[in-house]
């Protein structure tokens, strides 16, 4: 009764809370999967997609794990199935990335596949591509950006006109308001939430590309995965530079020794991490700086939460006696703790003796910022989920 019942939830487009144990069988095949035990995990996946199919997670984790096994046949058949299975969703769309470099031709076959026109990528040298009524001029170029708090704030034209957006490869669409288009000369129907513009980013342009009208869009324009993910990119904190180029089919070959696999959770970036040689699983954050661990994973590696030092704002820091905000030592409630972790190893990534922040949070996971892999060029590949790693 309980599948029939939330099948049927399902249909009308409502959250249903699968069975507990087909949630301990997803829950062991993602502690293998950050273990790279993907193929022990692919049999915990398999078990809780034949008690709770209409869950996306399972076929999309026992999809990544024949792929990262080099099992590409089965990986593609896998994506295929979440494709056909659950159209719409944010699985079927990171499977469609992914399947159109293993399996371009599943897409001639079914062309309206993954809202797929049925062309498959072109290489990255091709000066121009069709995707869907939208084209890409250009294969590579290089952007600069200022950062606004988590920001990256980058230079576009839109038919023509400059304007500051947002670089968020975190964010699904690329999103304007209403006056923010209206700015730029773009006529906005009334009650519309999409509109097709002309985006320029340094040397790429993508000529009749659909953005989102959002109100919710805040001070910039976001640039989103609807344009970014047609490519892959490079960001360089030090230099404060972003390299794009078209990605082509090679991008999903087996997985290369400076190559971080991840895995998304709403806007998360989920990797594996070791502290102290124990792995924790932590959300990788482009735009933040420093570790942030909350103290009840603190135990989980090893870390003693009651050896921590609250750290203590500099006496010239903040509100002083006698200025609106300030309150006294003895009133002043306890602030974060940090202390100092002997080794944390992020992919190729290893450092000593690193300063890490503890606090009190619900939060499952981790966090790590930019700034511990500010040494090394990265770049973000949704289209099949994994981070490379290059030498500066």
């Amino acid at each position: 009764m309980l599948k029939q019942a939330c099948l049927a939830l399902a249909a009308a487009g409502l959250v249903c809370l699968p069975a507990a144990w087909a949630d301990k069988y997803c829950d062991e095949g993602i502690k293998l999967f950050q273990k790279k035990d993907y193929k022990k995990a692919i049999g915990y996946f398999e078990q809780a997609i034949g008690e709770t199919p209409w869950e996306t997670k399972p076929y999309y984790y026992s999809a990544l794990s024949y792929h990262y096994l080099g099992d590409y046949k089965k990986a593609a058949v896998k994506y295929a199935a979440i494709i056909e299975r659950f159209p719409g969703t944010p699985a079927s769309q990171n499977a469609t990335q992914a399947l159109k470099a293993l399996n371009p031709g599943y897409f001639r076959q079914n062309p309206t596949a993954g809202g797929s026109a049925g062309a498959a990528p072109a290489s990255a040298s091709s000066a121009s591509e069709n995707t869907g009524n939208s084209t890409i001029e250009g294969s590579q170029t290089r952007v600069y950006f200022n950062k606004s708090g988590r920001d990256m704030i980058v230079d576009a034209r839109v038919n023509g006109r400059g304007i500051k957006v947002v670089f968020d490869p975190a964010a699904e669409h690329t999103s304007f308001s209403r006056g923010q288009l209206q700015a730029l000369a773009v006529p906005v129907q009334a009650g519309s939430k999409e509109q097709r513009i002309d985006l320029q980013l340094g040397q790429l342009t993508r000529k009749n590309f659909e953005v989102k009208v959002d109100e919710a869009t805040g001070g910039q324009p976001r640039l989103g995965q609807s344009f970014i993910g047609a490519f892959a990119y490079q960001v360089d904190n030090g230099g404060n530079w972003i390299d794009l180029q078209r990605k082509s089919g090679s991008s999903a070959g087996s997985l290369g020794k400076n190559d971080v696999p991840f895995v998304r959770s709403g806007k998360d970036i989920l990797v594996a991490v070791e502290i102290n040689g124990r792995s924790l699983t932590a959300a990788f954050d482009p735009n933040a700086d420093g570790i942030i661990i909350p103290q009840k994973l603190a135990k989980s590696v090893g870390l003693a939460a009651d050896e921590a030092e609250e750290v203590k704002p500099l006496p010239s820091e903040g509100p002083q006696r006698g200025e609106a905000g300030w309150v006294s030592q003895d009133e002043r409630q306890s602030g974060p703790k940090q202390l100092v972790v002997r080794r944390l190893k992020f992919g190729p990534v290893e450092k000593s003796n690193v300063t890490v922040q503890l606090v009190d949070s619900a939060s499952r996971y981790a966090k790590i910022g930019a700034d511990f892999v500010s040494t090394w060029r990265y770049d973000v590949d949704y289209s099949v989920n994994v981070i490379h790693f290059n030498r500066r």
